[in-house]
C-alpha cells in the first residue's frame, strides 16, 4: 500500500509543471483548471496509474472548488415593477403581483362549509319538509347547487412559469420571504420543468405547519406516472420570520444536487431521473403568502 501511494505521489508530481503552466494560462478562468484536473483524474483511473483512494481524495478536493455553472441563463429581481417582460412570466393559476420589487402571491385555505343547524322537534321537521317541497315546486323540479354562506372558495393554488432553456446541470438561487396570516400553513414549490405544461421535472417543496415553528423541505421528481420523494430535510428555518432567506439549489453533471438555505447545507442527494435539458422554471403557491425578491439560474457551457 505504501508503495502504491508513493507511485501515485510521483505520478502527480510529474504533472505539477503542466498544471502550473495551465494555471498561469487560466488565471482568469479557474474553472478551466478544475476541468483539466478532473480530466487528469479520469485518465489516472482509466490507466490505473495511481492509488484509488488517493484519486478519490483528489476528486473530493476538486469537487469542493468545482463550479461548472458559468453561463447566466436567467435573472429577475422584479425591480421593473412587473413580471410580464424582461423576462416574461405567465400566470396559469391563481394570482401574482409585483409590489415594491417583490413578486407576491397569496393563497388562503377555503373555510369548511357550515352545516345548517337542525333541531329534532317534529314541528321543525314538518316545516323543513314543507319548505323543501315548496322550493322544488317553485323551481320546476330543477335541482340547483346552493353554496353555504362563508364557503366561497378562492383558488386552490397559484402557479407561475417562466420559459427558459436550462441545462441539465444548473445552479438556481432565489431570495424568499413569507407572511403569517391567521395561522395559515405555508406550502410552496419551486423547480425546473420539462415539456410545455410545466408538470414534469424536479421540485423543491417547502412545508411549514400552521402557527409557525420549524419547516421541512422535500426534493421531488415528478413523472407522468406520479411523484417520488428523492430526499427530505426536517427542521429547516421557517420563512415566515420577518427576514429574507436565500435558497440555493445546484445540480452537477453527475446528477448530484445540493440545497443550501442561508448558506447552510440542508440536503445533498443524487438523482439521474432527468437527463435532458429543462424548458423553464415553475413556482407553485399551495398555501400561504410568499414574496420572491429575486431568481437567477446559471448553467454549464455547451
Amino acid at each position: 500500500m505504501l508503495a502504491q501511494r508513493v507511485l501515485a505521489l510521483v505520478a502527480v508530481l510529474t504533472l505539477v509543471p503542466a498544471i502550473a503552466a495551465r494555471a498561469q494560462s487560466t488565471e482568469h478562468d479557474p474553472q478551466a483548471l478544475i476541468e483539466d484536473l478532473k480530466a487528469l483524474i479520469e485518465r489516472g483511473e482509466e490507466r490505473r496509474s495511481a492509488d484509488r483512494s488517493f484519486l478519490r481524495d483528489l476528486r473530493e478536493l476538486v469537487a469542493r472548488f468545482d463550479r461548472p455553472w458559468q453561463a447566466q441563463l436567467f435573472a429577475d429581481d422584479f425591480d421593473d415593477g412587473n413580471y410580464t417582460r424582461s423576462p416574461s412570466w405567465t400566470v396559469t393559476e391563481g394570482e401574482f403581483w409585483v409590489e415594491a420589487g417583490t413578486l407576491k402571491s397569496r393563497v388562503e385555505a377555503a373555510p369548511a362549509p357550515s352545516e345548517p343547524q337542525r333541531n329534532g322537534g317534529e314541528g321543525d321537521t314538518a316545516t323543513r319538509i314543507f319548505g323543501d317541497i315548496l322550493e322544488e315546486a317553485l323551481n320546476g323540479g330543477r335541482e340547483e347547487a346552493q353554496q353555504q354562506p362563508g364557503a366561497t372558495a378562492g383558488p386552490s393554488r397559484a402557479v407561475i412559469t417562466a420559459p427558459v432553456a436550462i441545462t441539465n446541470a444548473f445552479a438556481l438561487s432565489t431570495q424568499l420571504s413569507a407572511q403569517v396570516r391567521g395561522g395559515t400553513a405555508q406550502r410552496l414549490q419551486l423547480g425546473s420543468y420539462q415539456g410545455t405544461d410545466a408538470e414534469l421535472g424536479y421540485r423543491l417543496a417547502y412545508r411549514a405547519a400552521e402557527g409557525g415553528g420549524d419547516a421541512s423541505l422535500e426534493m421531488l421528481r415528478i413523472y407522468s406516472a406520479g411523484t417520488s420523494v428523492i430526499d427530505s430535510a426536517d427542521s429547516v428555518p421557517n420563512l415566515a420570520d420577518g427576514r429574507t432567506h436565500t435558497l440555493e439549489w445546484s445540480r452537477d453533471r453527475n446528477g448530484e444536487m445540493v440545497v443550501r438555505l442561508d448558506g447552510q447545507e440542508v440536503m445533498r442527494t443524487v438523482d439521474r431521473g432527468f437527463r435532458d435539458p429543462f424548458d423553464g422554471l415553475v413556482l407553485v403557491n399551495e398555501s400561504g403568502e410568499f414574496g420572491v425578491h429575486s431568481v437567477s439560474v446559471r448553467g454549464v457551457k455547451q
